[in-house]
């Protein structure tokens, strides 16, 4: 009886320490949508990797992927869009995130492992999703 309990506890053990690494698939971070709370947004993509909730480094990221994709644009390259145009959108999306984020004391950073792609981030000002994406980093 007693090996019987060390083997269950070692595979429950074992099952949890591979499990917890959370792989969201890319059909649930696509049905993502702007306004969700943060509780919503975990009930479609799970927990989050990481969670920051510290302005300084939340707006340095921030300004971070505006220039990132300024010098994108400035070179005609794209990372993750069709065309300069979506660029050009995405570009006004951050914007209007940084504009929104430097009024607000009530910042998050969700930072999530998305299937086939790069780490993705989900930003929310005053408890509402303002923008998700690429994490762009070098």
């Amino acid at each position: 009886m007693k090996k019987v309990f060390v083997l269950g506890l070692s595979l429950v053990s074992l099952l949890l320490l591979c499990g917890c690494d959370n792989i969201v698939s890319q059909e649930k971070w696509n049905n993502l949508e702007l306004g969700m709370s943060p509780k919503q947004v975990e009930k479609v993509v799970g927990k989050p990797k990481k969670v920051i909730s510290d302005a300084d480094p939340i707006l340095e990221e921030i300004y971070e992927m505006y220039s990132t994709g300024q010098d994108l644009l400035a070179t005609g390259k794209s990372l993750g869009v069709d065309d300069s145009d979506s660029l050009e959108k995405k570009q006004d999306d951050i914007s209007n995130l940084y504009t929104l984020a430097k009024r607000s004391e009530h910042l998050k950073e969700y930072i999530y492992n998305v299937k086939d792609a790069k780490e993705k981030q989900a930003f929310f000002v005053d408890g509402r999703l303002e923008y998700f994406n690429y994490l762009i980093k070098d």
